[in-house]
Protein backbone atom coordinates (compact mmCIF):
# COMPACT_ATOMS: atom_id res chain seq x y z
CA UNK A 1 0.00 0.00 0.00
CA UNK A 2 1.24 3.47 -0.86
CA UNK A 3 2.46 5.47 2.14
CA UNK A 4 1.25 9.07 1.91
CA UNK A 5 2.94 11.95 3.68
CA UNK A 6 -0.14 14.14 4.08
CA UNK A 7 -2.23 15.54 6.89
CA UNK A 8 -5.13 13.25 7.94
CA UNK A 9 -7.87 15.71 6.94
CA UNK A 10 -6.50 15.90 3.39
CA UNK A 11 -6.34 12.15 3.07
CA UNK A 12 -9.86 11.87 4.54
CA UNK A 13 -11.24 14.24 1.92
CA UNK A 14 -9.27 12.48 -0.79
CA UNK A 15 -11.09 9.26 0.05
CA UNK A 16 -14.27 10.88 -1.19
CA UNK A 17 -12.84 12.98 -3.99
CA UNK A 18 -10.53 11.21 -6.48
CA UNK A 19 -9.41 14.58 -7.84
CA UNK A 20 -7.84 15.46 -4.48
CA UNK A 21 -6.16 12.07 -4.28
CA UNK A 22 -4.70 12.61 -7.72
CA UNK A 23 -3.36 16.03 -6.70
CA UNK A 24 -1.80 14.59 -3.56
CA UNK A 25 -0.02 12.06 -5.74
CA UNK A 26 1.30 14.81 -8.02
CA UNK A 27 2.44 16.85 -5.02
CA UNK A 28 4.27 13.83 -3.62
CA UNK A 29 6.06 13.32 -6.92
CA UNK A 30 7.05 17.02 -7.01
CA UNK A 31 8.76 16.67 -3.66
CA UNK A 32 11.01 14.03 -5.15
CA UNK A 33 11.66 15.52 -8.57
CA UNK A 34 11.72 19.27 -7.94
CA UNK A 35 15.45 19.20 -7.17
CA UNK A 36 16.82 16.71 -9.66
CA UNK A 37 20.43 17.49 -8.89
CA UNK A 38 20.33 17.33 -5.08
CA UNK A 39 24.12 17.40 -4.84
CA UNK A 40 25.56 17.26 -1.35
CA UNK A 41 28.54 19.60 -1.32
CA UNK A 42 30.23 18.38 1.82
CA UNK A 43 31.49 15.19 3.40
CA UNK A 44 29.62 12.05 2.46
CA UNK A 45 27.88 10.39 5.41
CA UNK A 46 27.64 6.62 5.60
CA UNK A 47 23.96 5.93 5.97
CA UNK A 48 21.36 3.30 5.22
CA UNK A 49 18.58 3.92 2.72
CA UNK A 50 14.91 2.90 2.98
CA UNK A 51 15.68 -0.77 3.48
CA UNK A 52 15.51 -3.21 6.35
CA UNK A 53 19.26 -3.36 6.75
CA UNK A 54 22.53 -2.76 4.98
CA UNK A 55 24.01 -6.17 4.34
CA UNK A 56 27.64 -5.23 3.70
CA UNK A 57 30.04 -2.90 1.95
CA UNK A 58 32.44 -4.32 -0.60
CA UNK A 59 35.49 -2.62 -2.09
CA UNK A 60 36.50 -3.18 -5.69
CA UNK A 61 39.49 -1.34 -7.17
CA UNK A 62 39.36 1.12 -4.27
CA UNK A 63 35.65 1.92 -4.68
CA UNK A 64 33.22 1.23 -1.81
CA UNK A 65 29.87 -0.21 -2.86
CA UNK A 66 27.04 -0.79 -0.39
CA UNK A 67 25.13 -4.01 -0.98
CA UNK A 68 21.60 -3.76 0.38
CA UNK A 69 19.58 -6.57 1.90
CA UNK A 70 16.08 -6.57 0.41
CA UNK A 71 14.44 -6.01 -2.96
CA UNK A 72 16.90 -4.04 -5.08
CA UNK A 73 16.01 -2.08 -8.19
CA UNK A 74 18.56 -0.99 -10.78
CA UNK A 75 18.27 1.41 -13.68
CA UNK A 76 20.01 -0.34 -16.56
CA UNK A 77 20.57 1.32 -19.93
CA UNK A 78 22.90 -1.10 -21.66
CA UNK A 79 25.83 1.25 -21.08
CA UNK A 80 29.14 0.33 -19.50
CA UNK A 81 28.39 1.81 -16.05
CA UNK A 82 24.99 0.24 -15.40
CA UNK A 83 26.14 -3.08 -16.89
CA UNK A 84 29.00 -3.19 -14.40
CA UNK A 85 26.71 -2.40 -11.48
CA UNK A 86 24.27 -5.07 -12.67
CA UNK A 87 27.06 -7.64 -12.56
CA UNK A 88 28.18 -6.57 -9.08
CA UNK A 89 24.65 -6.76 -7.69
CA UNK A 90 23.99 -10.11 -9.34
CA UNK A 91 27.19 -11.48 -7.83
CA UNK A 92 26.97 -10.05 -4.30
CA UNK A 93 23.36 -9.10 -3.44
CA UNK A 94 21.33 -11.80 -1.65
CA UNK A 95 17.83 -10.62 -2.50
CA UNK A 96 15.80 -10.46 -5.71
CA UNK A 97 16.93 -7.96 -8.33
CA UNK A 98 14.62 -5.94 -10.53
CA UNK A 99 16.26 -4.25 -13.49
CA UNK A 100 14.44 -1.35 -15.18
CA UNK A 101 15.24 -0.02 -18.64
CA UNK A 102 13.93 3.34 -19.85
CA UNK A 103 13.97 3.12 -23.64
CA UNK A 104 13.65 6.10 -25.97
CA UNK A 105 11.66 5.83 -29.18
CA UNK A 106 13.57 8.85 -30.51
CA UNK A 107 16.77 6.82 -30.38
CA UNK A 108 15.33 3.86 -32.25
CA UNK A 109 14.88 1.71 -29.12
CA UNK A 110 18.60 0.96 -28.99
CA UNK A 111 18.37 0.67 -25.22
CA UNK A 112 16.15 -2.39 -25.57
CA UNK A 113 18.69 -4.39 -27.56
CA UNK A 114 21.70 -3.54 -25.42
CA UNK A 115 20.02 -3.77 -22.02
CA UNK A 116 18.63 -7.22 -22.95
CA UNK A 117 21.99 -8.60 -24.03
CA UNK A 118 23.70 -7.13 -20.96
CA UNK A 119 21.17 -8.72 -18.60
CA UNK A 120 21.48 -12.08 -20.38
CA UNK A 121 25.27 -11.93 -20.08
CA UNK A 122 25.15 -10.94 -16.40
CA UNK A 123 22.94 -13.96 -15.67
CA UNK A 124 25.31 -16.21 -17.64
CA UNK A 125 28.43 -14.90 -15.88
CA UNK A 126 27.05 -14.97 -12.33
CA UNK A 127 24.60 -17.88 -12.50
CA UNK A 128 22.07 -15.65 -10.72
CA UNK A 129 18.57 -16.27 -12.09
CA UNK A 130 16.79 -14.27 -9.38
CA UNK A 131 16.57 -11.31 -11.76
CA UNK A 132 13.65 -9.69 -13.56
CA UNK A 133 13.99 -7.14 -16.35
CA UNK A 134 11.29 -4.60 -17.14
CA UNK A 135 11.50 -2.44 -20.29
CA UNK A 136 9.37 0.71 -20.60
CA UNK A 137 9.18 2.86 -23.72
CA UNK A 138 9.03 6.64 -23.83
CA UNK A 139 9.03 8.93 -26.85
CA UNK A 140 11.86 11.13 -25.64
CA UNK A 141 14.58 10.77 -23.04
CA UNK A 142 13.83 13.37 -20.37
CA UNK A 143 15.70 13.32 -17.07
CA UNK A 144 12.83 14.43 -14.82
CA UNK A 145 10.48 11.89 -16.36
CA UNK A 146 13.15 9.22 -15.97
CA UNK A 147 13.64 9.96 -12.26
CA UNK A 148 9.88 10.01 -11.67
CA UNK A 149 9.63 6.63 -13.39
CA UNK A 150 12.28 5.15 -11.07
CA UNK A 151 11.06 6.70 -7.82
CA UNK A 152 7.52 5.44 -8.34
CA UNK A 153 9.00 1.93 -8.25
CA UNK A 154 10.31 2.61 -4.73
CA UNK A 155 7.27 4.54 -3.49
CA UNK A 156 4.92 1.77 -4.62
CA UNK A 157 7.08 -0.78 -2.76
CA UNK A 158 8.05 -2.70 -5.88
CA UNK A 159 11.63 -2.33 -4.63
CA UNK A 160 13.18 -1.12 -1.38
CA UNK A 161 15.90 1.00 -2.98
CA UNK A 162 16.89 2.05 -6.51
CA UNK A 163 20.50 1.73 -7.59
CA UNK A 164 21.76 3.99 -10.39
CA UNK A 165 25.12 4.16 -12.14
CA UNK A 166 25.75 7.87 -12.68
CA UNK A 167 29.44 8.75 -12.82
CA UNK A 168 31.47 11.95 -12.81
CA UNK A 169 32.50 13.48 -16.10
CA UNK A 170 36.17 13.44 -17.09
CA UNK A 171 38.25 16.34 -15.74
CA UNK A 172 37.41 19.66 -17.36
CA UNK A 173 40.82 19.83 -19.04
CA UNK A 174 40.04 16.53 -20.77
CA UNK A 175 36.57 17.63 -21.84
CA UNK A 176 38.03 20.74 -23.45
CA UNK A 177 39.70 18.44 -25.95
CA UNK A 178 36.38 16.81 -26.91
CA UNK A 179 34.68 17.92 -30.11
CA UNK A 180 31.28 18.08 -28.42
CA UNK A 181 29.94 19.68 -25.26
CA UNK A 182 27.71 18.04 -22.69
CA UNK A 183 24.30 19.52 -21.89
CA UNK A 184 24.66 21.92 -18.96
CA UNK A 185 21.95 20.20 -16.86
CA UNK A 186 23.66 16.81 -17.19
CA UNK A 187 27.08 18.36 -16.54
CA UNK A 188 25.82 19.80 -13.22
CA UNK A 189 24.68 16.36 -12.17
CA UNK A 190 28.08 14.87 -13.00
CA UNK A 191 30.39 17.78 -12.14
CA UNK A 192 33.93 16.51 -11.46
CA UNK A 193 35.90 17.43 -8.37
CA UNK A 194 32.87 18.05 -6.13
CA UNK A 195 32.15 15.50 -3.43
CA UNK A 196 28.54 14.42 -3.85
CA UNK A 197 26.26 12.38 -1.64
CA UNK A 198 25.86 8.86 -3.00
CA UNK A 199 22.41 8.60 -1.36
CA UNK A 200 19.68 10.99 -2.50
CA UNK A 201 15.89 11.53 -2.74
CA UNK A 202 15.19 10.68 0.88
CA UNK A 203 17.61 7.75 0.60
CA UNK A 204 15.50 6.03 -2.04
CA UNK A 205 18.28 6.32 -4.66
CA UNK A 206 21.86 5.10 -4.36
CA UNK A 207 24.65 6.00 -6.80
CA UNK A 208 27.84 4.20 -5.76
CA UNK A 209 29.80 5.55 -8.77
CA UNK A 210 28.79 9.17 -8.34
CA UNK A 211 32.23 10.41 -7.30
CA UNK A 212 34.32 8.48 -9.83
CA UNK A 213 34.75 8.85 -13.58
CA UNK A 214 34.83 6.25 -16.33
CA UNK A 215 38.55 5.57 -15.99
CA UNK A 216 37.82 4.27 -12.48
CA UNK A 217 34.97 2.25 -13.99
CA UNK A 218 37.52 0.66 -16.31
CA UNK A 219 39.67 -0.25 -13.29
CA UNK A 220 36.71 -2.12 -11.78
CA UNK A 221 36.12 -3.93 -15.09
CA UNK A 222 39.78 -4.93 -15.08
CA UNK A 223 39.75 -6.20 -11.50
CA UNK A 224 36.62 -8.27 -12.16
CA UNK A 225 38.06 -9.51 -15.48
CA UNK A 226 35.07 -8.28 -17.48
CA UNK A 227 36.77 -6.23 -20.19
CA UNK A 228 36.56 -9.03 -22.76
CA UNK A 229 33.25 -10.57 -21.68
CA UNK A 230 30.76 -7.95 -20.51
CA UNK A 231 32.19 -4.65 -21.76
CA UNK A 232 31.99 -5.47 -25.52
CA UNK A 233 28.22 -5.99 -25.17
CA UNK A 234 27.62 -2.49 -23.77
CA UNK A 235 26.74 0.61 -25.77
CA UNK A 236 27.30 4.25 -24.83
CA UNK A 237 26.53 6.12 -28.06
CA UNK A 238 23.77 8.75 -27.83
CA UNK A 239 23.59 9.61 -31.53
CA UNK A 240 20.20 10.74 -32.80
CA UNK A 241 20.88 8.74 -35.99
CA UNK A 242 19.95 5.09 -36.45
CA UNK A 243 23.48 3.80 -35.84
CA UNK A 244 24.37 0.13 -35.42
CA UNK A 245 27.74 0.80 -33.80
CA UNK A 246 29.36 3.62 -31.84
CA UNK A 247 29.35 6.77 -33.96
CA UNK A 248 32.69 7.91 -32.50
CA UNK A 249 31.55 11.51 -32.72
CA UNK A 250 29.04 12.24 -29.92
CA UNK A 251 30.19 13.36 -26.45
CA UNK A 252 29.33 9.97 -24.95
CA UNK A 253 31.48 8.11 -27.47
CA UNK A 254 34.36 10.49 -26.76
CA UNK A 255 34.04 9.83 -23.03
CA UNK A 256 33.96 6.06 -23.56
CA UNK A 257 37.04 6.06 -25.77
CA UNK A 258 38.92 8.36 -23.34
CA UNK A 259 38.26 5.91 -20.50
CA UNK A 260 38.68 2.54 -22.20
CA UNK A 261 40.83 3.31 -25.24
CA UNK A 262 38.38 1.43 -27.43
CA UNK A 263 34.65 1.29 -28.15
CA UNK A 264 34.16 -2.50 -27.86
Amino acid sequence: MMQWTVNPPSLWHAWFDPRILHQLWLDRIKVITSDCLSDYRGSIPRRVANINSLMKTINIAGVDIDIADGNIGLSISGGADSALLAYILAKYAPGPLKFYSYVSEDKFRRGEKYSRQVVDKVIELTGNNNISHDITYFQTQEYKQFIRFLMIKVMSKQVDIMYCAVTETPPEAVMESFNNKMESSVFQLRTPGILKDVYSRSNMEYNPFRNINKQRIRAIYEELELLDTLYPLTFSCESMLDVQEHCGDCWWCEERHWAFGRYV
